[in-house]
């Protein structure tokens, strides 16, 4: 048989081991979780440039129609 200490020494080196694999994992997983949030971030920042980009357009799409309706206004008067 083994002396009491020698048991002890090999708990603890075995309890050490799996406690630095539990800490090998959560540093894999919170550098995926890291690198997703960047990746979100990235994504959010590109959704509201296009959104912002969209807005622009619509804008810009908005005034021509107003000038359009003026004009045709304008005609429809000096005809009738």
């Amino acid at each position: 048989m083994f002396p009491m200490c020698y048991l002890d020494k090999v708990s603890a080196q075995r309890l050490s081991e799996q406690v630095n694999e539990a800490v090998e994992i959560l540093q894999k997983y919170n550098k995926r979780l890291a690198d997703e949030m960047d990746e979100r971030r990235r994504i959010t920042t590109m959704f509201k440039d296009f959104i912002q980009a969209q807005q622009e357009l619509l804008d810009q799409g908005e005034q021509r129609l107003e000038v359009r309706t003026k004009i045709l206004h304008l005609r429809h008067k000096t005809i009738s």
